[in-house]
């Protein structure tokens, strides 16, 4: 794709792909550790969420409830 030893420059590179430049140098971030615990909760088994909870955006974990959506 594109190459710095190209004759072309990196920025001419990214144009002739309509690739923005700032994309070569991306690097995604993990999930924080508070996103991987609301993953964990919506994914759970559907006991978790039960009558009203659901209803109001809460997941309950044994003694947990953690609001995970706005009213």
């Amino acid at each position: 794709m594109v190459s710095k030893d190209n004759k072309l420059s990196v920025r001419r590179q990214c144009a002739l792909l309509t690739l923005a430049r700032s994309n070569l140098y991306y690097e995604p971030k993990g999930e924080s550790a508070e996103n991987l615990r609301f993953m964990a909760l919506i994914h759970c088994p559907a006991g978790a969420w039960h009558g009203h909870a659901a209803e109001r955006g809460q997941a309950v974990l044994g003694d947990a409830v953690v609001r995970i959506a706005p009213n």
